[in-house]
């Protein structure tokens, strides 16, 4: 078991600490490629989505593996995500397949999240949109039918506000907590002087 050990310690020091942010960078660099594949309608526009699901995959899990997480680099795999996944929305939405209002609440939920990723809130739903997103897209992507949009807009619009809905709630709690710890904070300071 020692053995063990030893190598997993090694592999954590011989990995570097910035591949899960790299990991995160590629996704955005492989949006414009991604989109231009759409466009054509290239049959390596599905692998190459692969691609970026396998490397959205695996930052965390290599970040968490090598210790180096941080906030910056889970707003960075965020951005990532919603770079790479409002670009293949986008492009089904110029095809009048997807909504424009889907787009509007996952950039509505995007910017929610990032302006309050430094609150330490517990929001279930939140933490899978990316990956309903992602999956959805996929669908998409393999069966681009009216049929398949109904159902993708119909999923993607109702997650993600029931997510808006659960991570304001989430922020009522946490301020109201904060606000109870604080009153509790004076009267203390209050008694003891």
């Amino acid at each position: 078991m020692s053995n063990l050990r030893l190598i997993v310690r090694e592999i954590r020091y011989s990995v570097p600490s910035s591949l899960p942010s790299l990991l995160s960078v590629s996704r955005i660099a492989l949006a414009p490629i991604f989109w231009v594949l759409l466009r054509v309608q290239s049959n390596l526009a599905f692998p190459l989505y692969l691609v970026a699901c396998v490397t959205d995959f695996l930052d965390g899990k290599l970040a968490r593996f090598l210790d180096s997480t941080s906030k910056k680099g889970e707003v960075l795999d965020a951005s990532a995500d919603f770079f790479l996944i409002s670009v293949g929305f986008y492009y089904y939405i110029s095809l009048g397949l997807v909504s424009p209002l889907l787009l509007v609440v996952m950039t509505l939920s995007f910017l929610q999240y990032f302006l309050t990723s430094r609150i330490p809130i517990d929001d279930h739903l939140g933490k899978y949109i990316g990956t309903i997103l992602y999956i959805l897209l996929a669908v998409m992507i393999l069966s681009p039918t009216t049929q398949s949009s109904t159902i993708i807009n119909f999923i993607g619009f109702f997650y993600i506000i029931a997510s808006l809905i659960n991570r304001f709630h989430c922020l009522i709690i946490h301020a109201r907590e904060s606000s109870r710890r604080h009153r509790s904070h004076i009267r203390e300071n209050k008694t003891s002087c």
